[in-house]
């Protein structure tokens, strides 16, 4: 991905995420009181983590009876040698939100969890973390753990978000 696709994918990633997020319940069959969506990258450019999703909950902690929404990310592109020559490829993990969490503290903070595939292969356990931090001129943090299916680490990446962005909610 070059540079400049990458402004036009965070510019446009902005431009997208905020009606939606200002409209946010009306989608969901509860009223959200946690929520949050994004578009973004973190890492270097032009390579780096890509992520897009949304999560809302009715509740700030548990018991939460209503929960929605999906995480997408994809890992930074890489070279490989292959039989049918060499690729760029990236790992990529697709979940489920089964959880989510907002609090404030100066910032608000979102932590969302599930699960889902990574690379296709099912039972993965997710664990998000937002740290929104309102401010124009200060930027946000995301981070993500996965685990597989025995419980151990697959991958862990975390970073402040250099292009697109995040919207969030919290009590």
């Amino acid at each position: 991905m070059t540079y400049r696709f990458a402004m036009v994918l965070g510019a446009l990633a902005i431009l997208l995420v905020a009606p939606q997020a200002r409209a946010f319940g009306a989608g969901l069959d509860f009223d959200p009181v946690c929520w949050a969506t994004g578009v973004g990258m973190i890492g270097d450019l032009p390579g780096g983590d890509f992520f897009w999703g949304f999560a809302a909950s009715d509740n700030t902690d548990e018991p939460q009876e209503q929960v929605a929404g999906h995480w997408l990310h994809w890992t930074p592109p890489r070279w490989v040698t292959t039989s049918r020559g060499v690729r760029l490829l990236r790992d990529h993990f697709a979940g489920r939100v089964e959880f989510a969490t907002c609090s404030q503290n100066g910032t608000y903070l979102v932590t969302v969890q599930g699960r889902g595939t990574w690379n296709g292969a099912p039972d993965h356990l997710f664990q998000v973390v937002i740290q929104d931090r309102f401010d124009p001129t200060e930027i946000d943090f995301y981070g993500i753990v996965i685990l597989g299916p025995d419980s151990k680490l697959v991958y862990e990446a975390g970073g402040d978000i250099v292009r697109g962005g995040i919207i969030t909610s919290a009590p």
